[in-house]
């Protein structure tokens, strides 16, 4: 009891001891002038970057840090770059003040008429300074965002640099979970001093320094420091014809550190709102991210938003959520079939489709910084979600105009589902310079009951006759998948430019699936099990990984490589109750290489890295149940256990280079990726010449196989320069897809071949606050071919 005791009090004093203060940095000129938009970046003893941010016209910058030997990097076009240590004095931060020195010779005077410096860079950091872009006096974030070169914002989603933001901050926390669109949809462009484009490491490469290839394109909106403190918001509401109405209620208490958001929307003319309900952190496998979906939607929004820094060292933020959308769709479909022995078969198809769904997002991120050596981080995450859809659907295949089947049916679903994540991640940093140890627990389970309804009358042409086919069944299904994984990481510096990694990892992924299929006879109450769409299945996934890696990252050199060699075993046993018994158990073992090459010269803004990557893929419960899905009785789908793990080579290269000076911008991004096992689908389709067994003429079953000849690259540029003394911007992009995707139809394979070259201009306005617009046009071209059948090709 006393030992007990004794660590109890242990831990309570190291609370107490946690080590985090804030740092006030003053920065002025020779002439005792402030110096606003200085790049602070405030980096550990082994030289990583914890915290950043920018000066603002006061030249005045507040940062929260550990007290710990830190060390200060300012930069600023037309001045000297800055750097040098800084200590803490009796557990707290003494204010800083600096002056920085011109970079430049005293000439004779001159007027200057110049505009705000638009960017800077550091390292593979890209920072936006908001004050060299005009916008109206009521823009949102994402409208500035908008302004800015290399960025695209759609719907909420952003890109930048060409590639999918899918992080987003607010001072270097997340907000609502990291929901990018209610970030740029609640803070108002005014509060917004600048905006911070990175590819963030993971959380124990950023603890490491070793760079593991784990990166989000992360953008981290940075607030004004005057504007940190008090309640902000606003209230849009508007009535139109036919009863369409659109609410949008946006509240904001700042008190520096803590700070708190709610919002409320609601409309019927199909806006998504700040979507608080459709974006969930996800982590595991088989854990669903809701997509917007199509349609026309009545929704509502709700959400709430806590975040805070506490003295000891802990930070805290917290989120609930909640949206309901009420959505109709009607779709029509049109398919042409690629097989010669197909030419001139048709299937139509014309729905109607209803859904009401309610979804409740709970987010916590912890990050508690014991003290300058030990760490603790928690995020778990839980969603709950109901979903009701019933639809009304009519179908049918023509063969040269003559008809081979129709089919008309309505159904529905309720389904209730809910998934849990969670990562508990602890990290230590001993005393040596670059040896570390972290460790990491993740669990992620998500759970479904769902029940099915189906009645449908089919057609089919038997011998010249259409003879009907009557299904009238309930669907009753249940599904859960545990994931449980651990991961341990050792660092050891290796001479004065290497480090050593080592690194284990296991994981067990328990995917448990039953479907029951009952005909119904007589009445509701008359049910009758068909074995054959009925499906009880279990699959126990075990994954060990174990690699080793070093890096090279020499302080002097303006090159550095990062490597890694893994090997990776994986047993999977599945086990079938029906329609049929077996077990059957399976093996594999793969060489999983990394390597990565960085260019970031120190003097110049230009970022070039080169990277190459192998992974594999394990197959999704959905894909190994075997059970016939009869949803549409004319398209048959149906798993396959038999799946291998899929192997896909990745190679990247993207290069960055701007002229902070004048605003001129490049960026450019390409990939290929080859993967061999692909899982792709296998199609059979009944004709009279060619019978399939159990299908009938024109149905057709699909089910997935691992097919080799998958291939994908991506291309992508974009150039944004200043017009008219900066009062306008332009940019031009272009870039093209290429795909290679193959398939089985009636056991040939077949590849289609997608190219998708586009290239636009864009225009914005930095005028003035009451002139404001964006002007774009693009033009894009897509060509499908397919090796079977040139009849089946497509512009």
């Amino acid at each position: 009891m006393r030992k007990f005791l004794s660590l109890l009090t242990f831990l309570f004093s190291m609370a107490l001891s946690a080590q985090v203060a804030t740092l006030n940095i003053q920065i002025t000129d020779a002439t005792q002038q402030a110096v606003p938009g200085v790049a602070v970046v405030v980096l550990d003893y082994s030289d990583q970057p914890i915290e950043s941010g920018l000066t603002n016209s006061e030249g005045f910058l507040e940062l929260s840090l550990p007290l710990q030997a830190l060390k200060l990097q300012c930069q600023l076009l037309g001045f000297r770059d800055t750097s040098f240590a800084i200590a803490p004095i009796n557990n707290q931060w003494k204010p800083v003040g600096l002056q920085m020195q011109t970079a430049t010779e005293l000439l004779r005077e001159v007027a200057v008429d110049a505009a705000a410096e638009m960017q800077t860079i550091k390292g593979d950091t890209t920072i936006m300074n908001a004050d060299a872009f005009t916008v109206s006096e009521d823009a949102s974030t994402g409208d500035l965002l908008k302004k800015m070169p290399g960025i695209e914002v759609n719907n909420g989603s952003v890109q930048a640099q060409g590639e999918a933001v899918t992080k987003v901050f607010v001072d270097g926390k997340p907000f609502f979970g990291e929901n990018s669109k209610a970030a740029l949809d609640l803070i108002p462009a005014e509060m917004v001093e600048g905006v911070k484009i990175y590819d963030r490491q993971s959380d124990q490469s950023r603890f490491t320094g070793f760079r593991d290839g784990q990166t989000d394109k992360t953008l981290d909106i940075i607030t004004k420091k005057e504007k940190r403190f008090g309640v902000f918001g606003q209230v849009n509401a508007g009535m139109g014809t036919d009863e369409t109405y659109q609410l949008n209620t946006q509240i904001n208490l700042f008190r520096n550190k803590e700070r708190i958001s709610f919002i409320l929307t609601s409309d019927n003319v199909n806006g998504t709102g700040n979507g608080l309900g459709q974006f969930v952190r996800s982590r595991g496998r088989n854990i669903p991210v809701t997509n917007i979906p199509n349609g026309i939607a009545t929704a509502w929004n709700t959400g709430l938003n806590y975040s805070n820094t506490f003295s000891n060292g802990l930070e805290l933020q917290a989120s609930y959520s909640f949206n309901s959308t009420d959505r109709n769709e009607r779709s029509r479909i049109r398919r042409a079939y690629i097989l010669p022995s197909d030419s001139g078969q048709l299937f139509t198809e014309q729905s109607q489709i209803r859904t009401l769904q309610l979804n409740h997002v709970v987010n916590l991120d912890m990050n508690w910084q014991i003290d300058s050596n030990n760490a603790i981080e928690f995020s778990p995450t839980f969603n709950f979600n109901r979903s009701d859809i019933r639809s009304q659907t009519f179908s049918q295949t023509l063969q040269n105009l003559q008809l081979l089947n129709s089919n008309i049916r309505q159904a529905s679903s309720l389904e209730d589902s809910w998934q849990l994540t969670g990562e508990l991640l602890y990290k230590y940093r001993f005393p040596k310079k670059g040896r570390t140890f972290s460790s990491s627990l993740q669990y992620a389970n998500s759970h479904a009951d769902g029940t099915e309804k189906l009645d449908a009358l089919s057609a089919f042409d038997r011998n010249g006759q259409l003879e009907n086919d009557t299904i009238s069944q309930i669907g009753q299904s249940s599904s859960s998948s545990p994931v449980l994984s651990g991961e341990l990481i050792y660092t050891e510096p290796l001479g004065k430019s290497g480090l050593l990694e080592f690194r284990y990892f296991l994981e067990r992924d328990r995917q448990d699936g039953e479907l029951r299929t009952f005909d119904l006879q007589a009445s509701d109450a008359d049910l009758v099990l068909d074995t054959a769409l009925s499906n009880v299945f279990l699959s126990d996934i075990y994954t060990h990984e174990y690699s080793l890696g070093y890096q090279w990252q020499p302080d002097s050199s303006d090159w550095s490589v990062s490597t890694r060699l893994g090997r990776q075993q994986v047993l999977i046993n599945n086990q079938q109750a029906l329609p049929s018994s077996f077990d059957q158990q399976k093996n594999y073992q793969a060489i999983l290489p990394y390597a990565a090459v960085f260019y970031e010269p120190k003097k110049k803004s230009l970022r070039i890295r080169v990277r190459y990557e192998a992974e594999t893929d394990v197959p999704a419960l959905s894909q190994l149940q075997e059970v016939v899905i009869n949803r549409n009785p004319l398209q048959l789908t149906t798993g396959n256990p038999n799946l291998r793990l899929s192997y896909t080579h990745d190679v990247s290269m993207r290069l960055i280079a701007n002229d902070p000076r004048n605003g001129n911008g490049f960026f450019t991004y390409m990939s290929v990726a080859s993967t061999q096992d692909f899982i792709g689908s296998s199609t059979q389709i009944a004709t009279a010449a060619q019978p399939v067994a159990g299908l009938e003429t024109g149905q057709q079953l699909t089910r997935p196989e691992n097919i080799d000849g998958r291939l994908s690259a991506r291309a992508f540029a974009y150039y944004g320069f200043p017009m008219l003394k900066g009062k306008l911007k332009g940019n031009v992009r272009a870039g093209s897809s290429y795909e290679e995707t193959p398939s089985l139809v009636n056991l040939e394979k077949n590849i289609a071949r997608t190219i998708s070259p586009s290239v636009s201009l864009g225009m914005s306005s930095n005028i003035s606050e009451v002139i404001d617009f964006n002007c774009s046009g693009g033009l894009q071209f897509g060509q499908i071919t397919n090796s079977l059948n040139s009849a089946a090709n497509n512009d």
